[in-house]
């Protein structure tokens, strides 16, 4: 299993133009306890599924993101609440100081920022791009598209 390498995630090309459809819109995300809030404002990078090592083990699975300049990103509450840590040589990533929540990946001296899909409040014009690390993710994994929906198997009063 690789390591994130940052001429992986951060190539220029084709494949990761804006994604036009976010041009100028308005987005609002946070952290699993609502100790940090963010807002955004388009135009994003389209979303990137990342399954090397670090993200499985740091989110338990695969991790996907939205990349943005910095300065797109303002946050309306908890900034203090948001912890950094160093998960290589070359990038550190940002976590709720309260649920711990895996919200930003960061180049070390980039201006850019990969902002988890899971923060996003809502998701209007956003595209997934496809995969990083796909060789890395579990075999287990590798069809999961396939598999049913099993909702009502865990939680039966699901719709």
């Amino acid at each position: 299993m690789q390591e994130c390498m940052p001429s992986l995630l951060y190539r220029k090309g084709d494949d990761m133009e804006l994604v036009k459809e976010t041009e100028g819109k308005h987005y609002t995300g946070g952290c699993h306890c609502g100790a940090v809030k963010i807002a955004m404002k388009g135009p994003f990078y389209p979303f990137v599924v990342c399954h090397c090592s670090d993200c499985l083990r740091l989110a338990g699975y695969s991790w996907s993101a939205a990349k943005l300049h910095h300065s797109q990103l303002t946050f309306t509450k908890g900034v203090d609440n948001v912890d950094w840590y160093a998960s290589s040589d070359f990038a550190k990533r940002g976590f709720c100081k309260s649920c711990h929540a895996q919200m930003f990946f960061r180049l070390n001296d980039s201006a850019l920022l990969s902002i988890s899909v899971g923060m996003f409040d809502q998701y209007d014009g956003m595209q997934t791009k496809g995969h990083i690390y796909r060789g890395d993710m579990p075999e287990c994994c590798h069809r999961i598209d396939d598999l049913p929906d099993i909702d009502k198997a865990f939680y039966p009063d699901s719709q």
